[in-house]
């Protein structure tokens, strides 16, 4: 039996106002299916995933093997169900496996409430995953405590933190694209298959299938080192007819090849292709690319020796891709592109495209591109085909800028982060991942985010007391009013920002804390 009847007595006993606690229920068990297919669909290879009890009694547990995903509940009962998804699902499938272990948790195991259920994950070898809000150990006296209100907040921090994992995914996913088309397209390799914009929707195969040639296969996958590691990714393994390969290997190269659903579209257009690769008589070269933060590359291919580092070419622009007809196509961009924040009252925003940074009367995002004497803003025709994909690239190539060094110091009592003086520091507020990094420094799970000029962004902590926020206000408006260094002004106000994404927006620091 779960601690659901305890939670709904609360405190002192009552009963009242079970519609509220029917509503917090509900919602609670609509967002665990979501967390918990998010969290199955990034699973990695060799991966563990289990929930129990608070006394440790497993309900459930995951295997991420080489070839699917497998799970089973058990039940003292005697129940018992087993799921089974097998490589590469559309996360369609995932999503269908979390909400039958949602209803089994609730129907078979007497749980009134998913967040009476811990999560734990590893990788084979004991490296721990991270579970997010599912790896919350909750005692039975918070249980007991918790109020509606506490469970509805609770499902919007979870649905938030969520999100930001999604746009951080996202992000991952256009950086590998843009690092791998324009390395395949300098080198004169017709694209046949790649990752599309947005989020991951299906698990990965390779990143890139081209043409080098009338004779040549070029295979590509893009791995981020983004934090600097300067080490290789853990080497994937996968089942194949019994056998299991290791990336790197030629039989695991024609076997991603076989298995991407993209590619096996194209063979069956052409089976003349497909003739020619199942005999041998087209070649199949395989790399791994691997792209810092400094936008360097390097290569690993598993057959020859490695190339040195080296700068990855900046193209002035994109070409136009000729996917194979029918297939999806990524689009083509008119110039690669960066955010510019500018403020709201810009005299030149209805003379070129824009985004609203947040509501109300936040700065405005511009683009610009880098001309190779400098940054240039940039205007185009957004109705165009693939230019609604031009903000979001923008972003990615803002994450994948080096990570821009933070320092922390306490002024008067006020803790603060700042990232200043570099061409893209104040738009990194619009970089999930470099928030996340100042909620860390910090330890806030809020932050208001200031960038009052541009190279300015800092960062304090959302809960201030009155001598802390007459400093941040202070800070705030000598900035922004201080030409002394020539960076031009962009807000006296400041961004709300929560789990790495902004959610609100004050058009002056100075009215902070007033009604």
């Amino acid at each position: 039996m779960g601690l659901g009847s305890v939670w709904r007595r609360g405190r002192n006993g009552s009963t009242a106002g079970d519609g509220e606690w029917a509503a917090a229920e509900y919602d609670l068990w609509q967002w665990f299916p979501e967390e918990l297919a998010w969290r199955l669909f990034v699973l990695p290879v060799d991966g563990f995933f289990v929930l129990s009890s608070r006394e440790g009694v497993r309900f459930g547990y995951f295997q991420r093997t080489g070839d699917r995903l497998r799970g089973e509940l058990e039940a003292a009962t005697g129940f018992r169900e087993q799921f089974e998804v097998r490589w590469p699902a559309r996360f369609e499938e995932f999503e269908r496996l979390a909400e039958r272990v949602a209803a089994a948790l609730r129907a078979e195991f007497g749980l009134r409430l998913p967040i009476e259920a811990a999560a734990a994950a590893w990788v084979d070898g004991d490296e721990q995953i991270d579970c997010g809000p599912l790896g919350y150990a909750f005692p039975p006296e918070t249980l007991r405590t918790l109020s509606p209100a506490d469970a509805l907040r609770m499902v919007q921090l979870g649905r938030e933190s969520l999100a930001a994992d999604k746009d951080v995914a996202a992000s991952d996913q256009e950086l590998r694209l843009i690092a791998g088309e324009d390395y395949l397209e300098q080198h004169g390799i017709d694209i046949l298959t790649r990752p599309g914009p947005g989020r991951p929707v299906r698990e990965r195969t390779v990143d890139f299938i081209g043409m080098d040639g009338p004779d040549c296969l070029a295979v590509l996958d893009v791995f981020l080192d983004l934090d600097g590691e300067n080490k290789l990714p853990r080497r994937i393994r996968r089942e194949f007819n019994g056998h299991t390969l290791e990336q790197g290997n030629p039989d695991y190269t024609l076997a991603m090849i076989h298995h991407d659903p993209d590619m096996r579209a194209i063979l069956q257009r052409h089976p003349e292709l497909a003739e020619a690769l199942s005999q041998g008589r087209i070649r199949v070269d395989y790399a791994l690319m691997i792209v810092d933060s400094g936008k360097r590359m390097r290569f690993h291919d598993f057959t020859a020796t490695p190339e040195p580092d080296r700068p990855a070419a900046a193209p002035q622009q994109v070409p136009e891709l000729r996917p194979e007809s029918g297939s999806a196509a990524a689009p083509s961009l008119p110039f690669d592109p960066y955010p510019l924040l500018q403020p709201v009252d810009w005299p030149h925003r209805n003379l070129i495209p824009n985004w609203p940074s947040a509501s109300g009367n936040a700065p405005i995002i511009v683009l610009t591109a880098d001309t190779g004497d400098g940054y240039a803003m940039q205007s185009y025709d957004p109705a165009a085909p693939g230019n609604d994909f031009l903000l979001p690239a923008a972003i990615a190539r803002l994450s994948s800028l080096q990570r821009y060094p933070w320092e922390t110091d306490e002024l008067y009592g006020l803790p603060v982060a700042n990232c200043s003086g570099h061409d893209f520091a104040a738009e990194k507020v619009l970089d999930p991942r470099a928030m996340q990094d100042a909620h860390h420094l910090l330890d806030s799970p809020r932050l208001w985010v200031s960038t009052p000029r541009r190279t300015c962004l800092t960062a304090v902590p959302y809960e201030l007391d009155e001598r802390q926020l007459m400093v941040f206000q202070r800070l705030v408006t000598l900035t922004y009013e201080d030409d002394s260094y020539g960076n031009a002004p962009i807000t006296p106000g400041a961004y709300l920002v929560e789990n790495g994404r902004i959610i609100d927006f004050v058009e002056d620091v100075n009215l902070l804390g007033v009604g």
